[in-house]
């Protein structure tokens, strides 16, 4: 490689080196070239500056990034002790190999507590994590580890079990699709109530909804895309409601207005 080519690398080279695809393949299946203006615009928020507006020569490049903890690391959920394999560099030097570590669980409560390099230049944890997505800092180390605790393997309902016969059957549903005479336009859960009513003798074994929930526990508003723009109060079963159905004030509360095929009456 020249001294000129050291100097100025090439686009492709600093996009392998920031980690930005330059190729991408779309639902079809058909490659794509990403534009050269998309990646000279990606790369100047890493600090990329280009000589010219039709230059792609960088005039500046900001200097290789230091060791860092890993973006990501699965564990077992439950158990310990665990580890975590670094590169060398990423950790401070200690005379006794511990370090202090800090965890944030999905929850938010913060955590601390000492690790040790192992014999085989592992850093270990002798600490149990919950199931969940928690997040892992060391002193004097840049970065931060995403933490994914997983219990190993996925929930088995004994029904799909081989002793249980090994199959089962279910309704997919977007509760806000269903409806009835007594809803107002909107299923709720006075409709999932009538149709699991309805759907047990037929032996369903599961209906699947899709979200109603906020996604997670410590951050309520992030909630699902599907019900982001409903209030809670939409699936509400508005019949059982006192005075609900015939209430002015209560149709002014609520986020809608029920449609002629779905007044009570």
């Amino acid at each position: 490689m020249s001294s000129e080519s050291r100097e100025h690398p090439t686009i492709e080279a600093l996009c392998a080196r920031f980690g930005i695809d330059t190729r991408y393949h779309d639902v079809f299946g058909h490659e794509h070239q990403v534009p050269r203006a998309t990646l000279r615009a990606l790369l100047a928020t890493f600090g990329v500056a280009w000589r010219g507006e039709d230059d792609d020569t960088p005039a500046t490049v900001p200097p290789e990034a230091g060791a860092v903890l890993p973006a990501v690391h699965v564990v077992r959920a439950e158990q310990a002790p665990w580890s975590l394999a670094l590169d060398p560099a990423v950790l401070p030097t200690t005379a006794d190999g511990r370090h202090l570590w800090h965890l944030r669980d999905e929850y938010g409560e913060p955590s601390t507590g000492e690790a040790r390099i192992g014999a085989d230049g592992m850093l270990a944890f002798d600490v149990e994590l919950q199931p969940g997505y928690h997040r892992l800092s060391i002193e004097g180390a840049e970065g931060e580890t995403l933490l994914i605790a997983t219990p190993g393997r996925c929930y088995r309902p004994p029904s799909l079990a081989p002793e249980g016969g090994g199959r089962a059957w279910g309704l997919a549903v977007q509760l806000p699709a269903l409806r009835s005479r007594r809803n107002w336009g909107m299923g709720d859960f006075g409709d999932l109530s009538e149709l699991a009513a309805r759907m047990a003798p037929l032996g369903v074994d599961a209906i699947g909804l899709n979200p109603l929930h906020a996604l997670f526990a410590h951050n309520p508003l992030h909630a699902s895309p599907t019900a982001r723009r409903r209030d809670s109060r939409s699936t509400r079963s508005t019949s059982r409601w006192r005075r609900c159905p015939t209430s002015p004030s209560a149709r002014r509360r609520g986020a809608w207005s029920p449609s002629p095929r779905s007044r009570p009456g």
